[in-house]
C-alpha cells in the first residue's frame, strides 16, 4: 500500500461512495498552537464501495489483502480469480482446499460474501 495518510484514529472510514481502509495506524505527536496533539497515520487503501461501514469494518483485513483494486467488488473478484488455481489443483488431486490452503480458503469465503453483497 503506497499511500500513507493521516487518520482520525479509525481503521475504516467512509466518504460518500469511497472506503478508506487502514492496515494499521501509528500514533504520532504533532505540536501546534494548542500544544502537543496526537494524530494517527497509516497505509491507506481507497476503494469505491456500496457496502455499509459495519460490513467494511468486518471485512477490512480481507479487503486490504485483496488490494489494489478500484472497488471492493473488483478487489473480491480479482482475489477469486487469482486463487482459482488452488481450487482446480485440489479438485484434480482429490485434496480438501480447507486443509491445503486454509488462509486463502477463508479469504475466498469472504470474497464470495462481498460479491454477493455488492451484486
Amino acid at each position: 500500500m503506497p499511500i500513507n495518510r493521516k487518520s482520525n484514529g479509525l481503521l475504516v472510514e467512509k466518504f460518500g461512495d469511497y472506503a478508506h481502509l487502514y492496515a494499521n495506524l501509528t500514533e504520532i505527536e504533532v505540536e501546534d498552537e494548542e500544544g502537543v496533539v496526537v494524530q494517527y497515520e497509516g497505509d491507506l487503501a481507497v476503494m469505491a464501495t456500496t457496502l455499509d461501514i459495519l460490513t467494511l469494518e468486518d471485512y477490512r483485513e480481507a479487503l486490504i489483502a485483496f488490494y489494489p483494486a478500484y472497488s471492493t467488488l473488483d478487489a473480491a473478484l480479482s482475489y477469486l480469480e487469482r486463487t482459482d488455481y488452488m481450487v482446480i489443483k485440489c479438485v484434480e488431486l482429490g485434496l480438501d482446499i480447507k486443509d491445503e490452503y486454509p488462509e486463502p480458503h477463508a479469504l475466498r469465503e469472504v470474497a464470495r460474501a462481498i460479491v454477493r453483497l455488492e451484486s
